[in-house]
């Protein structure tokens, strides 16, 4: 009876069914393999570029953080009072100063001198009389 077992699975090993069944089944693990490689390695993508991005946020999270500070100290503010609202410390002084009337005239006149000139004249003197 050991004899006829023995036969019975040779042939069955043997069969081209048999084969064909464990081809199958081989393709099928390594199909499912390669599909758990495949997104394993697409995660690990995302997530290398997920920590990117956090390095990204924190370094620029550093420096709003640095202007905050810098625009809520004394320094900015006295900056500020001085540039745009003309203030001065005790005992100085604001200088404003005004162009004069001369500029304006001399460059009234160089601007009509332009118009009343020829066509090259005037590309003559707009690039090369200043």
């Amino acid at each position: 009876m050991a004899k006829h077992r023995q036969t019975r699975g040779k042939k069955i090993l043997s069969s081209s069914l048999a084969i064909f069944a464990l081809l199958i089944v081989l393709g099928l693990i390594s199909w499912a393999v390669f599909n758990s490689l495949s997104q394993q390695k697409s995660v690990d993508f995302q997530a290398q570029k997920l920590e990117q991005e956090i390095q990204e946020l924190e370094q620029q999270n550093v420096e709003l953080a640095s202007l905050i500070d810098y625009f809520a100290s004394n320094e900015y503010i006295e900056k500020e009072a001085r540039e745009k609202l003309n203030l001065a410390q005790p005992g100085e002084k604001v200088i404003i100063i005004q162009p004069s009337d001369e500029t304006n005239e001399t460059s009234n006149n160089s601007a009509s001198k332009l118009k009343t000139s020829s066509s090259p004249a005037y590309w003559w003197n707009y690039f090369f009389a200043n």
